[in-house]
Parts: C-alpha cells; structure tokens; sequence
C-alpha cells in the first residue's frame, strides 16, 4: 500500500507516525492503534492491523529492517 491510496488527512497523520523518531515497535504499534481506531481503513481489508503492517512494511518498515 501507498500513502498516496488514502485520502487526506489519513496519509498526512501515516507519514507523521512513520516520521517519528520511535523504536521499531512503538511505532508499528502507533501506527496499528492509529488505522484501528479509523473506520475508514476497513475499506482496504478487513483487518485493519493488516493494513497497517503492510504500510509500515512498505513505507517505513524498511528503515528498520537491516
């Protein structure tokens, strides 16, 4: 998934948990809370924990992963 599928201002609030300087955990939980939290990510999956480890797989799970 890209940031760019979803609209304003869920993007906006992605990139600001995906630029916080957390741990890797923290901010894979942050980022859980944050889609579980918002009804409209049930559009994407029905799971929303899945949406957003594939978003911080894809978009910020990489700086992370060495």
């Amino acid at each position: 998934m890209k940031i760019k599928d979803f609209k304003q201002p869920y993007g906006a609030r992605i990139v600001d948990i995906l630029e916080s300087n957390s741990n890797r955990e923290s901010l894979l939980t942050e980022l859980k809370l944050y889609v579980l939290n918002e009804p409209y990510f049930k559009q994407f999956h029905s799971e929303p924990t899945w949406v957003a480890y594939e978003i911080f797989k894809e978009i910020g799970g990489h700086r992370w992963m060495k």
